[in-house]
């Protein structure tokens, strides 16, 4: 048990919230931005922030079913871990790079008015 709840502390909680936050500024999207190309263009960028975060939700459910196996055994080497936590933190790396890109590319689609409408704290 102890192994499962230090792999689940690695490894995050899941991405709900932020499949959360992407389902949000759907919504927002559809309401502020009139149907054309500009909301198209922006859902599709939104889709791709969905389909990305899924992706890497279900690669670190793999590597914590790895990990845990791994430090179960007690034949595991440390490079056999080590093996699997930079395979986990360099997808992490281009998860991060993907969706910041993602962002960036959202931010260009959108007009200032509509992007603090959208994204506005209140």
């Amino acid at each position: 048990m102890l192994i499962a709840i230090m792999t689940i502390f690695f490894l995050g909680g899941g991405s709900s919230g932020l499949l959360d936050y992407i389902a949000d500024a759907k919504d927002s999207i559809e309401q502020t931005i009139p149907k054309g190309e500009e909301q198209k263009t922006a859902l599709a960028t939104i889709k791709a922030m969905k389909k990305t975060t899924k992706a890497r939700s279900k690669f670190g459910g793999k590597t914590t079913t790895t990990l845990g196996k791994l430090l179960s055994n007690h034949e595991t080497t440390n490079d056999e871990i080590d093996a699997v936590w930079e395979k986990h933190f360099a997808e992490m790396d281009r998860y991060n790079q993907e969706m910041l890109d993602l962002r960036f590319e959202l931010k260009a689609q959108i007009s200032r008015k509509d992007w603090e409408t959208i994204f506005s704290e209140e």
